[in-house]
């Protein structure tokens, strides 16, 4: 049996691989969307920003763009929706973009009693309040 040939070492010469720029993330409300396959805007997977979700137009957006609200009842036993900016209140959230056109949306289609989990109605006072938007019979 004879032996194989030696090998011989191939000498190839590495050049350094060229520098990439840095990635520059744009901020939340800047992203572009995406429109995947079912039509639905599609926001790009960033690391460490996270999403929720407008009750109103049903669009999903950073949390620090949405405002949080949450059910609270009064001594009189009346439910209030009520802004919650500083995300620290108790019981169920739900989260909608400060905006007038997406607090009519939400209110239009009864979603804040459908997010925050309530039979009831809500009374929407101090979020128009907060939001600086007066109630259409007024």
């Amino acid at each position: 049996m004879s032996k194989p040939p030696p090998r011989r070492a191939i000498r190839t010469t590495v050049s350094e691989p060229e520098p990439r720029p840095p990635q520059q993330f744009a901020p939340a409300g800047l992203r572009k969307l995406q429109y995947c396959v079912t039509g639905l805007p599609e926001i790009s997977k960033v690391r460490g920003v996270p999403t929720r979700t407008c009750v109103g137009c049903r669009e999903r957006g950073a949390q620090d763009l949405l405002l949080r609200v949450v059910a609270v009842t009064a001594e009189s036993g009346v439910e209030s929706v009520r802004p919650d900016p500083r995300r620290r209140l108790p019981g169920r959230g739900a989260y909608v973009h400060p905006r007038t056109d997406c607090l009519a949306l939400a209110e239009r289609r009864r979603a804040f009693t459908r997010a925050l989990r309530r039979t009831g109605p809500l009374d929407l006072e101090p979020l128009r309040a907060a939001l600086g938007v007066r109630a259409q019979g007024d």
